[in-house]
């Protein structure tokens, strides 16, 4: 088997090619849409970041932008697409993976 799945992702969707081997062209294996990945915290109800308290005492704290609405939709849409390719690769349709996103999505997947 020399076929190659190639996946372009970002958060607003993704889409798996195959590659059969040199001078054969990509074909499209799925698009996946992901529109709420477009979305920005105000449009989801978010307008700030949320508030923690600390551990001792009486203090608050914004919480981190890993907490964020988007973030975490983002997050879920990465562990959705590892999993296909994970399937993919458990049936065996591909021997390698070339992954193209953006680096913060990137290390998500």
């Amino acid at each position: 088997m020399t076929n190659t799945w190639i996946l372009v992702a970002h958060r607003g969707g993704a889409r798996i090619f195959e590659s059969t081997g040199p001078g054969k062209g990509l074909g499209l294996i799925r698009d996946i849409p992901h529109p709420s990945g477009r979305l920005k915290n105000q449009d989801i109800g978010a307008d700030k970041p949320g508030r923690s308290f600390d551990s001792h005492g009486v203090g608050r704290h914004a919480l981190g932008k890993e907490h964020e609405p988007t973030e975490q939709l983002a997050e879920r849409f990465a562990r959705e697409l590892a999993g296909l390719l994970d399937e993919g690769r458990t049936h065996r349709r591909y021997a390698q993976l070339v992954l193209v996103a953006e680096p913060r999505f990137l290390g998500m997947l």
